[in-house]
C-alpha cells in the first residue's frame, strides 16, 4: 500500500512509510473477508518491516525505498529519520 496516489511509485522502486502499515486494521479486514490478500499483506508487511532497519539505532526510517529487486534503502529526497 502506497502513502498516496502520486509521487511514490518511481521507475524502479516505490517509496513506503512504515508508519502507514496498519496491521491491526488489516487483521480485522482479514477476519471479515474471504480475500486472502489481507493475510498476504500482513505477512509481507512484517517481512518488509524486519528488513527496514538502518543506522546505529537499527530502526526503520520514515521513508524507505522498496526496490524492484526486493531490497530496501533509505528513500532519496525524503526525511532520513525515525519518528
Amino acid at each position: 500500500m502506497l502513502p498516496g496516489a502520486q509521487e511514490f511509485n518511481k521507475t524502479s522502486y516505490v517509496v513506503l512509510n512504515p508508519s502507514y502499515f496498519l496491521f491491526e486494521a488489516w487483521k480485522t479486514f482479514a477476519e471479515h473477508s474471504h480475500l486472502k490478500v489481507w493475510n498476504a499483506l500482513i505477512n509481507d508487511g512484517m517481512d518488509l518491516l524486519g528488513a527496514m532497519h538502518f543506522g546505529k539505532t537499527r530502526l526503520p526510517l520514515d521513508w524507505v525505498a522498496f526496490n524492484a529487486d526486493g531490497s530496501v534503502a533509505p528513500a532519496v529526497g525524503y526525511s532520513n529519520r525515525f519518528n
